[in-house]
């Protein structure tokens, strides 16, 4: 029913709400405090942009390992461990490997979407700044 069409919806809120808000934040912030807020310069904004999105990336990664954890959950192969809970994937995980296990391939998943996220906030910047004239 209408319930499943949403189902897992809340973990990926609380997961890209904060990877957004550091990244675009963390992009605009260094702009303007490196003084290039106005500054066309492509390479420039876009190792901002990559930079913001590395961080974004590798503090964001524990609520990504529990939103694939659970994306898992209940399928044929990997078996029903944690009832779509998110606390108990939380708990179940930290018994499993502490914090580690929360970080397992977080070098890799950065390495590939940093420069995605630089790329994606400078073409999010040229447009908004065609679209207001600036």
């Amino acid at each position: 029913g209408w319930r499943g069409l949403y189902r897992g919806s809340l973990i990926s809120l609380i997961e890209i709400t904060p990877y957004t808000a550091i990244a675009m934040g963390g992009f605009h912030f260094l702009k303007f405090q490196m003084g290039t807020e106005q500054s066309h310069s492509f390479l420039r904004n876009w190792f901002y942009g990559w930079f913001s999105g590395l961080l974004a990336s590798v503090l964001c990664y524990p609520i990504d390992t529990v939103k694939r954890r659970l994306m898992l959950d209940g399928s044929s192969s990997y078996g029903n461990h944690y009832n779509g809970k998110i606390r108990k994937c939380v708990s179940v995980l930290y018994e499993q490997g502490k914090l580690q296990i929360f970080y397992r391939g977080c070098f890799l998943n950065a390495m590939k979407s940093a420069p995605a996220s630089g790329l994606m906030l400078v073409l999010n910047d040229h447009i908004r700044r065609k679209e207001m004239g600036i």
